[in-house]
Order: C-alpha cells, then sequence, then structure tokens
C-alpha cells in the first residue's frame, strides 16, 4: 500500500470531523435558539426535540464510521514497508499527529446532545406541554 496515498485520507478524515463537530454545534445551538423565541408556538420545542434526536442519532452515527475509516486507513499506514523502515523519532512524531482520537470525541458529542435535548425538554415544560 501506497503512504502517499493514505496520509491524505487520514487528513481528510480529521478534517470531516472537525466539520461535523462544528455543524452539530451550528445545529444544536440554532434548534435552542429557535424554540426559545417568545413568539414560538407552545409545541415547537417537542417538534424541534424529536427532529434533533433523530439528526443527532445520524450525526453520531456518521462520526463513527468516519472514526473507523480513520483508524482503518492508519492502521494500514502503520504496516507499509516506508513505516517500519523509519527512525523512531519519525514514527512517534507521524503517530501523535495521525493516530485517531480515541472515544472521548463521541462523548463530547453524546454529552453536547444531551444538553440540547435537556433545553428542549425544560422549553417545552416551561410552555406546559410535558
Amino acid at each position: 500500500m501506497n503512504p502517499n496515498s493514505l496520509i491524505p485520507q487520514i487528513i481528510g478524515r480529521s478534517d470531516a470531523l472537525l466539520h461535523f463537530g462544528l455543524a452539530l454545534a451550528a445545529a444544536g445551538l440554532a434548534v435552542l435558539a429557535l424554540a426559545s423565541r417568545p413568539g414560538a408556538h407552545p409545541a415547537l420545542a417537542r417538534l424541534l426535540f424529536f427532529g434533533y434526536a433523530l439528526f443527532a442519532l445520524l450525526h453520531l452515527l456518521a462520526m463513527h464510521w468516519i472514526l473507523k475509516q480513520w483508524s482503518a486507513a492508519f492502521s494500514a499506514l502503520k504496516h507499509t514497508e516506508v513505516w517500519r523502515l523509519g527512525n523512531v523519532e519519525q514514527k512517534e512524531d507521524l503517530f501523535s499527529v495521525l493516530s485517531p482520537p480515541d472515544g472521548t470525541l463521541l462523548m463530547l458529542h453524546l454529552a453536547f446532545d444531551l444538553f440540547v435535548l435537556a433545553g428542549l425538554w425544560w422549553l417545552s415544560r416551561r410552555r406546559g406541554l410535558a
């Protein structure tokens, strides 16, 4: 396997995760802002709750899939001849930059999802819908 094709794929996965994270934050905050408008229909928060829950689940699954792809590409890179021939310092530098993040990223995703969903639940209760 050619490491010159693997490194751009790995970097592409890290860029995708960054963009996915920003999209999640923007969507979550926009949903909360929309639900908290004073003139909003009382049932809007409940509708947004279920819509955001579906969005968050699909988003989480997509991020999980990207992490699996990143891990597979990194594993393939580690098994190339170039990786075996490099010196130890270069390997450690590459490892720290190219290795996929651990499950903490997905836990942060879940924490933010729970924050948004709790906010939507609170807004629906405040309007007497719960």
